[in-house]
């Protein structure tokens, strides 16, 4: 006499979970736009890279005069602004399960934005620099 039904293995110990207990969204590397991963990269640039411009005048052994410029940090700021502005608009296009979390996207960009803000202030001369 034979079985009829072959022989199976021992059941699982855990089986899935059905489909609509599965998470579907993309892990938040994938999530994040390209724009705003270069945009962390030039903030952070924008502290160790300088194109810098300083002037001093002395006279009878005080400084008088002194002007400094960074076009370095002034761009790198510049630049992430753009990124970060062309990062939160391109998640309007993209579908829900796509999109950054907006709490993590509101953060990351006021963290990058006063970063940039600082870079630019910096370069002008405004904080920091040899005439302050």
């Amino acid at each position: 006499m034979t079985n009829p039904t072959p022989p199976q293995g021992p059941p699982s110990a855990h089986p899935p979970p059905p489909a609509s207990f599965q998470d579907t969204r993309p892990p938040l590397w994938q999530v994040v736009p390209t724009s705003l991963k270069v945009a962390v990269v030039t903030a952070a640039l924008g502290f160790v890279a300088s194109l810098s411009v300083s002037s001093e005048t002395v006279v009878n052994g005080r400084v008088t005069e002194c002007s400094y410029l960074d076009v370095g940090a002034i761009a790198l700021g510049v630049v992430t602004v753009a990124l970060v502005v062309a990062g939160a608009l391109g998640q309007r296009g993209r579908p829900e399960r796509l999109r950054m979390p907006l709490p993590l996207l509101a953060g990351l960009s006021v963290v990058l934005l006063t970063v940039a803000a600082y870079h630019v202030v910096s370069g002008l001369g405004i904080v920091g620099g040899p005439c302050n």
